[in-house]
This record gives structure tokens, sequence and C-alpha cells, in this order.
């Protein structure tokens, strides 16, 4: 069976014993594309299927089948260049800044930190993928094939909000900081533990933090860069080798027992939205 012809066949499924007319009303869908869509002649954008899991009032992965096997990452994406940007229209909200955070203190200990290149051209571009209109359709993918055994993709939409919110925001901050973690400078890690100590680290960063350290793993990075490639080639012209080199770099500042830990806490005291 296709991919497309699976997303039609749980369609009809979860459709069973409902009006049509009036799912596709509550959807905000044309109800002749819906019902085109049922008869295998037109797709769904990744933003209707979402609307009409909402009025399923189930996960939008029930498309893909209850129990899916592993999604096939080179079958599924690598076969278009333009597949994050073609399905873009899942959306993350909008780009409204966010409001000021007070880091006055974490930029104080961090005044004389000489920034390090590679932890620099790391951050910068974090900051480029986080940026990206495609941000949406590489969470969405993320999600659901890079962690599709471990999250839903309302959580993968809901940790790139969180992180284009934090990161490009306070982008120098995260340079200094991830400077000291890339040349190990124990003095000036303790430094910075010791003035996040008394936050209380989100669930979601922690949990952000170990989903990022399971999709760096070995036998995963080189997905990870191929996604990550698709945006990072048209912004910044940046070759497959120089994504996957960044990505080691940034695996080497995670790879710790105590990193979830310290990188949820200060993902926390950048949140604009926590006090």
């Amino acid at each position: 069976m296709e991919y497309s012809d699976a997303i039609v066949a749980n369609a009809r499924r979860l459709l069973e014993g409902r009006s049509k007319s009036e799912v596709a009303r509550q959807a905000g869908v044309e109800r002749t594309k819906l019902y085109r869509f049922l008869n295998g002649k037109q797709v769904l954008r990744a933003d209707e299927l979402r609307r009409l899991a909402d009025v399923l009032e189930v996960d939008v992965g029930a498309f893909y089948g209850a129990t899916p096997p592993e999604p096939d990452f080179q079958a599924a994406f690598m076969q278009s260049g333009d597949f994050a940007l073609r399905i873009s229209s899942v959306l993350l909200g909008t780009d409204e800044p966010p409001p000021a955070k007070d880091t006055w203190a974490l930029e104080r200990l961090l005044r004389d930190v000489e920034p390090d290149p590679e932890a620099e051209r790391v951050v910068t571009d974090l900051c480029d993928v986080l940026r990206s209109p495609a941000l949406s359709a590489l969470a969405f993918i993320g999600a659901w094939v890079l962690l599709w055994n471990r999250m839903t993709v309302d959580d993968g939409l809901q940790m790139a909000r969180a992180a284009r919110r934090i990161i490009p925001s306070h982008e120098d901050l995260m340079v200094k900081i991830g400077s000291a973690y890339y040349r190990k400078d124990a003095v000036r890690i303790a430094e910075i533990v010791e003035l996040l100590a008394p936050v209380e680290p989100e669930e979601l960063y922690l949990n952000a933090v170990g989903h990022l350290r399971y999709v760096l793993s070995i036998d995963r990075i080189d997905q990870c860069a191929s996604l990550a490639h698709k945006v990072l080639e048209k912004n910044r012209r940046r070759t497959q080798q120089d994504v996957h080199r960044r990505l080691l770099a940034l695996k080497s500042t995670i790879d710790s027992p105590d990193a979830p830990e310290f990188w949820g806490r200060l993902l926390t005291f950048l949140d604009p939205n926590i006090p």
C-alpha cells in the first residue's frame, strides 16, 4: 500500500458513521475537496489534516495508522528537496516578538567569554533553522520520523515553538554559553550552574534536550543532518558535510548525563513567558 493510500484508508475508517459534510464544515475543509480526498483523487494539506483530526478528536498520527510501522526516512522525505518548504502550512503561530526577559546576571557572568568560532557557527546555523519559514514542517517531520516512537507531532510543534521563542532572541548569550561548554571550561560552567540552581526546569525543556540527544545519537545523526540541510543549503549554502560537523559539535555539548537538567534550567531561565 502506498503512503498516500494508507492515509486515505485510515481517514475513511475514522469517518465511518460520521456526516462527511458536517465534518468538512467543522474542520474548515471544502466539502467537495474532502470527498475527492476520500476517493483518492486529491490530497489534503498538513494543516487540513490537523483540523480534521481535531474535529474527530484523534491525534493527527491516527491518519498514518493506529500502530504505524517505523517510517522509512529515505523513501518518505529524501526524494524531494523542497518537501520541508512545501508542507510548511503546519503553522507554529505568529512571529510576534517575545516579551523582554531580565538576563543581566547571566550576561554579567559571561561578559569576558571569548566566543569559540565553532560554537558560534553552531548557534548561528541553529538560529537560522529556528527562524526558517520551514520550521513548522521540520518539527512535523522530526516528530513523525525521527521521534515517531517517543513523542506526538503536537509535542514536536510545541517544542519547536518554544525554541524559536527563546534561542534566536538570546543568540549572543547562547554563543558564549556554547563556547564554555565546547571548550569544557569547568570553572565557567560551574558558575553558570550555581546561578541557575534556584531555577526549577520545565518538563518541556527537559524532554526536549532528551529528545535532541536521542536524534543526535550515532545511528540517527545522518537523518537529522539531511533534514537540517534542506534549510541551510538554501539560506546559507551549507553543504551536508558542514551540517553534519556542526551537529557533532552540538552533540558534544549535550552528551553528559547532567546535560538535560543544565539546558532545561537554562531554557526555563530564558523563557520570556516564565517569570
